[in-house]
C-alpha cells in the first residue's frame, strides 16, 4: 500500500467516528451536536450513549416541561434534547453552563467572552435584554454565526448602577460597549436542528449531512420559546 493509500483509508475510517462517536464535542448549528441529527431516534442515540442517555420531561420555560431526554447528566458534557413530535428526531438542544466540553465548529464554547463571540461573528450583534439580568443574542446582523445557535451570556461580576443604565440605554445592540466585551460571556447555547438524518457515509463525518426535505427557516416563534427557556428554570433562577 502506498503511503498516499494509507492516508486515504486512515481518513476513510476515522471520518465517520467523528459523528457518530459518543466523544464527539462539535457542535455544527442545524446539522447535529456531536452524534445527535435532526433526525436521530431515541434508538438510535441509544446506541452512540448508551446508558448515558436518560428519556424525561425536559423545562421548557414558563412552568412548561416537553418531551426530551438528557444525555451525560450532571457532567461538563451534558445536554438536554426535545424531541420531534412522536420522538421521530430532535428538535433543539439546549447546552448549559456546566457544559464546558462543547464547542461549535467556529470556535465558540461556554465561558467565551461577548468580545471573543464578536471576533468569530464578524462583527456586533443584537442582544436581547430581559429584566436588566439576561442577555441573548437575538440577531446576528449578517455575521458569521449561524441563526440556528442562539447564546444567552451572564455577567463574571457585578456592574455598578452606571454601568447598567448605560447598558440599558443601548437596549437590542450592546456589543459595542468596551464593559460588555469584558464583563459578559456565554452561559448556555440553544441548538435548532434541521431535519438531518445521521450519516452513513464518511463524506457526512464532518456534519454535512443534507437535510430531509420541507425543512423551514428558524422562525421568530421558536427563537422568542428558546429564549424563554433559557432565561428562566423552575424555580426561578437562570438555567442551566
Amino acid at each position: 500500500m502506498t503511503a498516499i493509500a494509507a492516508i486515504a483509508t486512515v481518513i476513510a475510517h476515522s471520518a465517520p467516528a467523528l459523528a457518530n462517536n459518543a466523544s464527539d464535542r462539535t457542535i455544527v448549528p442545524g446539522v447535529r451536536v456531536g452524534a445527535i441529527y435532526g433526525l436521530s431516534t431515541p434508538a438510535q442515540l441509544r446506541r452512540v450513549y448508551g446508558r448515558n442517555l436518560v428519556m424525561k420531561k425536559v423545562y421548557e420555560g414558563e412552568g412548561f416541561y416537553a418531551d426530551g431526554a438528557v444525555i451525560f447528566a450532571g457532567t461538563p458534557s451534558e445536554v438536554r434534547l426535545f424531541w420531534r413530535k412522536g420522538r421521530q428526531g430532535v428538535r433543539r438542544i439546549i447546552v448549559p453552563q456546566r457544559a464546558s466540553r462543547w464547542r461549535t465548529r467556529s470556535g465558540v464554547k461556554i465561558g467565551a467572552s461577548i468580545a471573543r463571540v464578536v471576533q468569530l461573528n464578524r462583527t456586533h450583534f443584537r442582544v436581547q435584554r430581559e429584566n436588566d439580568v439576561h442577555n441573548c443574542n437575538s440577531q446576528w446582523l449578517g455575521g458569521r454565526l449561524s441563526k440556528n445557535l442562539l447564546i444567552c451570556f451572564r455577567e463574571t461580576r457585578n456592574l455598578s448602577n452606571a454601568q447598567s443604565n448605560r447598558i440599558s440605554r443601548h437596549k437590542g445592540q450592546h456589543t459595542t460597549l468596551k464593559i460588555v466585551q469584558q464583563v459578559f460571556v456565554a452561559k448556555s447555547f440553544t441548538v435548532f436542528l434541521n431535519k438531518t438524518r445521521p450519516p452513513k457515509k464518511a463524506a457526512d463525518a464532518q456534519g454535512a449531512a443534507r437535510p430531509a426535505a420541507g425543512d423551514g427557516s428558524l422562525s421568530f416563534a421558536q427563537r422568542r420559546c428558546a429564549l424563554q427557556q433559557n432565561l428562566v428554570s423552575p424555580k426561578g433562577g437562570a438555567a442551566g
